[in-house]
């Protein structure tokens, strides 16, 4: 099973330091969740090769500078022999891959978590962290869902998103192709308030449930499980959610 998880929000680009600073953030709070999800270690460039993230993520840093600096990611204001400082940027966003343990049965988890600095070739888009987790398959089910949730909400409540959501590229495709605001299995919208959201009757009739986020907004999800696009019903209510918030102004085209 993969989930990606999505945050975006208007912001400037973030230097090699910033992002580092998020990373750690995020690490934390998912050590925090009910998964529990510790040990966390740097995946390197070489096979196998695994760099240690350190008590209380203290070698995090370093350890994503060394695995990133042998990539082709493209990098500016290096130091003189083209290393990655502190201040440098990457046109394109950072990348690093992880490698954690949660407290189930010894299962793993792997995840990828990138930086992008709001443009997609010439098009500008909203600046975005994009998590991807990836469970072994023997990974009880329990894990997933109980991972996948708690992380998620964890994750909006330390990034404070104005959108996010966890995707699913096939689901994404099903409703639209070239939407700008995606609806998925869960769609946070920080503004906009629960007592507003529209079409209620319609949305619950079809079996879309939504709640009040603490700091704010609303997060829906359009079943209790994770929506596949060879579900017509979980496209249906996909469609709908996503046609209601646009008639309202509430999500763009």
């Amino acid at each position: 099973m993969e989930a990606y998880f999505g945050f975006y929000w208007s912001k400037n680009k973030l230097s090699f330091s910033e992002y580092a600073i998020y990373l750690k953030k995020i690490l934390t709070s998912l050590k925090n969740t009910k998964a529990v999800v510790s040990d966390f270690k740097v995946i390197g460039t070489q096979a196998g090769e695994r760099l240690p993230a350190g008590e209380n993520l203290s070698e995090l840093k370093d350890s994503v500078r060394k695995s990133i600096s042998h990539t082709d990611q493209k990098f500016t204001d290096t130091d003189e022999a083209g290393f990655i400082t502190d201040c440098t940027l990457a046109p394109h966003g950072f990348t690093c891959h992880l490698e954690a343990h949660s407290c189930f049965n010894d299962s793993k988890i792997q995840a990828k978590i990138s930086y992008s600095d709001g443009y997609f070739g010439e098009k500008p888009v909203k600046n975005r962290l994009i998590c991807k987790f990836i469970y072994q398959e023997n990974s009880p089910s329990a894990v997933k869902r109980l991972h996948v949730n708690d992380s998620f909400h964890s994750l909006i409540s330390l990034l404070s998103p104005e959108y996010a959501r966890i995707s699913n590229p096939d689901f994404n495709e099903a409703i639209s192709p070239e939407q700008v605001t995606c609806i998925d299995w869960l769609t946070y919208l920080s503004h906009l308030p629960p007592d507003q959201v529209p079409a209620r009757a319609e949305l619950l009739g079809m079996g879309i449930s939504w709640e009040a986020v603490p700091q704010g907004g609303t997060l829906f999800m359009l079943d209790q499980e994770m929506v596949s696009a060879d579900n017509p019903e979980h496209v249906a209510r996909g469609k709908l959610l996503r046609a209601r918030l646009m008639e309202h102004g509430w999500i763009e085209n």
